[in-house]
């Protein structure tokens, strides 16, 4: 419900935009009733703020780091090896695990995301919506088991899976999946790489 009512609220940001607009540009009349339209104006325009503002910023990362292109979403981007101080990515640099990167379009049809065996490491897929906050997070903390998870958009909640597969209904049709391996030393790191590889995305349709 919380989701649904934040979902409204993004949609007044250009409404509220506007009606500061025209508040502001009135008369300048000094009445009761234009102060308390300049009250209303200013409550929609924070919450246009507060509510539009993580979207522009997410959808900023995304368009950095896709290009915008179809081809660059709905498939990993593995980083193979340590991040050095002039990594601008996200987050600081870290010395401990090695980072893959997904945006999924939901738009046309759920995604298949493939977790593989994983011993000796721990990792974390975290699946995280526009505002990015947790939808879930999938790994060794949660023991979750590999296979196949189907990653469903809000027009797919009800579809019919394979057999053997496992559901995760969001409510955006875009979800940005930010996944972090363990690596133990610079000698772990072709291990760490070959885990990597076995993250996989596809759709249900293949």
């Amino acid at each position: 419900m919380e989701r649904a009512n934040r979902k409204g609220q993004v949609s007044l940001v250009l409404v509220g935009l506007l009606t500061i607009i025209l508040v502001m540009t009135s008369t300048g009349c000094k009445s009761k009733n234009s102060q308390i339209g300049y009250e209303e104006a200013y409550d929609i325009g924070l919450q246009a703020y507060t509510y539009g503002l993580p979207l522009l910023e997410t959808n900023k990362t995304f368009l950095s780091m896709t290009g915008g292109q179809s081809d660059q979403v709905n498939q990993f981007k593995h980083v193979r090896s340590f991040n050095d101080s002039n990594s601008k990515v996200v987050v600081a640099p870290g010395a401990s695990g090695l980072s893959s990167i997904a945006w999924l379009d939901l738009t046309k049809e759920a995604q298949v995301l493939h977790i593989p065996e994983v011993t000796g490491h721990y990792f974390v897929l975290a699946l995280l919506d526009p505002y990015t906050e947790d939808v879930c997070n999938l790994g060794s903390a949660h023991q979750t088991p590999a296979g196949d998870y189907v990653i469903c958009g809000p027009s797919q909640h009800g579809i019919s899976l394979p057999a053997g597969t496992s559901q995760i209904n969001v409510d955006y049709n875009r979800i940005w999946i930010i996944g972090s391996t363990q690596v133990k030393d610079l000698n772990d790191i072709p291990s760490v790489n070959k885990i990597q590889d076995g993250f996989t995305i596809k759709p249900l349709s293949k």
